[in-house]
């Protein structure tokens, strides 16, 4: 019976403690929480967006005494697309975050050609392959797509005063800047599936 008594008094005291309410947070505790979750959150990201630009960078083809050639640098042309868009990904998920503390950077980064053109001032950029005029992560990809980029994106180009097409590395000169600027292209500072060849001109552009 002293036995029976026990258990009864064991089980309802730990029924009892399984009931208690959890400590009640407060709006500190609260504010702490999401600040250390998306500072987690946007670290990953930029991690990302570092780590793609020098997969980026390191794809860049090297042949001796050439630019770049559509058959024999197929694959690192690929490995650059597929890292590019890791980059952009990564990019759009903490923009909204940090686009207004660093529009400077932003604009660096992530403006769009047309952009570029109208704070140039008509006088475009002719050298597609430097640090400097047309630069970020849609200067890299005007080049890196630039054989899936759709007509219609090419005609609203071609129709912008100071354009320039387009066009991969010719010779080993600007090829060896190009692959300085596709590193200054995230460093300077979109989901998109890669089970088919990826093409310009819809969530990226």
């Amino acid at each position: 019976m002293r036995s029976l008594v026990l258990l009864g008094f064991v089980t309802m005291s730990a029924c009892s403690g399984a009931s208690d309410p959890p400590a009640t947070k407060t709006d500190a505790d609260y504010k702490q929480e999401i600040v250390a979750q998306m500072h987690g959150a946007l670290l990953t990201d930029l991690d990302g967006l570092v780590t793609s630009a020098t997969q980026m960078q390191a794809a860049a083809p090297l042949p001796k005494g050439r630019g770049w050639d559509k058959t024999g640098d197929a694959a690192a042309l690929v490995a650059m697309q597929t890292a590019w868009l890791a980059a952009r990904e990564s990019y759009e998920h903490v923009e909204g975050a940090l686009a207004p503390i660093f529009p400077d950077l932003d604009r660096a980064l992530d403006e769009r050609y047309d952009g570029f053109l109208v704070s140039l001032v008509g006088k475009g950029d002719d050298y597609l392959f430097d640090d400097k005029g047309v630069t970020g992560m849609h200067a890299a990809e005007r080049i890196l797509f630039l054989e899936t980029t759709p007509a219609n994106v090419v005609a609203f180009e071609a129709s912008l005063p100071g354009y320039k097409a387009a066009a991969w590395p010719a010779t080993e000169s600007s090829r060896r800047s190009s692959s300085t600027q596709r590193r200054s292209a995230t460093a300077g500072g979109p989901p998109r599936s890669t089970s088919a060849p990826p093409t310009r001109g819809s969530s990226a552009w």
